[in-house]
């Protein structure tokens, strides 16, 4: 059996898209959704999707301790929720924004849900490199969209001082191996300290 070429394979390259102001913005506020996913316990992993006309259509953080479903992640959330409220063109015309670069379950939830563009800012490779981080899949989003039938718009990631005060305060907050106390959760990234940033 002979090889597909790029041009008769099913499928098809993820498209490497561009970084604007609004998509900062839109990450910022996934930042926010990481803190009080943090604050609740849980991981520090929030998203967004707005549609094409930029209006916010869902948002979410993590909840896989909080909800005792490892599966929770928050993009999978957001895309659950989406699936029910939009039109497949709307999904496709839609932007989701992540904290962090979409895992592979979230990846794979997000193309089956139709989802057009994903704008993250930490990738795996990054989350891969910290100290106490693992156990969690490797595999770039990119990797997941390319292998499906559609094209999907991919920015990331997408580097934020914001981001990685996030990381440095989450980790540092649990440093003992365990989860973060909530009690020592700062409001929001303004608040982390100012070694942590």
């Amino acid at each position: 059996m002979t090889p597909a070429t790029p041009a008769t394979s099913p499928h098809r390259p993820v498209v490497e898209d561009p970084v604007t102001e609004t998509d900062r913005r839109y990450l910022h506020r996934t930042l926010e959704l990481a803190w009080e996913a943090v604050r609740e316990g849980n991981a520090p992993f929030g998203a967004v999707l707005v549609d094409a006309t930029g209006t916010l259509r869902g948002e979410g953080g993590n909840r896989a301790t909080s909800d005792d479903d490892l599966c929770a992640h928050a993009e999978t959330e957001v895309a659950r929720r989406a699936v029910r409220t939009m039109t497949p063109a709307e999904l496709r015309g839609s932007t989701l924004y992540s904290s962090a670069e979409p895992c592979a379950m979230c990846a794979a939830a997000l193309f089956w849900a139709g989802v057009g563009r994903v704008v993250f800012a930490t990738g795996v490779g990054e989350m891969a490199d910290m100290p106490g981080e693992g156990g969690f899949l490797t595999l770039p989003c990119r990797a997941v969209f390319a292998s499906g039938g559609e094209p999907t718009r991919v920015a990331g990631p997408v580097r934020l001082p914001e981001a990685e005060a996030l990381w440095a305060a989450f980790l540092g907050l649990a440093a003992d191996g365990g989860p973060p106390d909530p009690a020592r959760v700062p409001v929001s990234w303004t608040d982390v300290p100012p070694g942590a940033r």
